[in-house]
């Protein structure tokens, strides 16, 4: 999110007090935690990731995360951690309503920030049943006797995303002993 002025905000006495430093590897806050303080990046790269899988990078100054517990009012849904130094502010969840009072810009950035997560998020949500409905078709047709290769066509937004492997094939009935092609 290019959003926020971070030089902006640094310069409210009453923010840049948020301001935090954290070391390469070093985690800002786990999955499950019950945080709700929002991060602004300042400086450097962070990593998110749900459990063990890494699911973005974010390293654009102004950038916003940790936005999704604090509006769904929940504990958090990823893990984020500095893939180098980092410098970022964290504004308290209690203090979080005064800032978007007195910044009006982030409001409207993490609203189109979030409505991008939602599409891409959509996009990939169809290229996975159109996948798994390709699948279903398959497996009506294929036995162990029958032809061992599975040829599907994965929409280009969807490779992008996921690689298929045997074990989802696994989950929706297929024998993962098969070799599968990919188109």
């Amino acid at each position: 999110m290019e959003c926020l002025r971070t030089d902006e905000i640094l310069r409210n006495p009453d923010l840049a007090k948020y301001l935090i430093t954290f070391s390469s590897g070093q985690t800002i806050f786990l999955e499950g935690d019950d945080s709700q303080d929002l991060y602004i990046l300042v400086a450097g790269q962070v990593e998110i990731f749900r459990g063990a899988k890494k699911i973005r990078d974010i390293s654009e100054k102004g950038s916003v995360f940790g936005e999704l517990s604090f509006f769904l009012g929940d504990k958090r849904t990823a893990s984020v951690k500095a893939k180098t130094e980092v410098e970022v502010i964290r504004i308290p969840q209690e203090k979080i309503m005064l800032f978007l009072e007195e910044c009006p810009t982030a409001g409207p950035e993490i609203i189109r920030h979030l409505s991008q997560w939602l599409s891409e998020t959509t996009q990939m949500l169809y290229g996975l049943k159109e996948v798994s409905d390709q699948l279903d078709n398959y497996r009506k047709v294929l036995t162990p006797s029958r032809k061992r290769y599975l040829s599907i066509y994965v929409p280009q937004k969807c490779m992008a995303r996921y690689t298929m492997n045997n074990n989802m094939l696994a989950i929706i009935g297929l024998v993962p002993s098969w070799r599968y092609l990919v188109k």
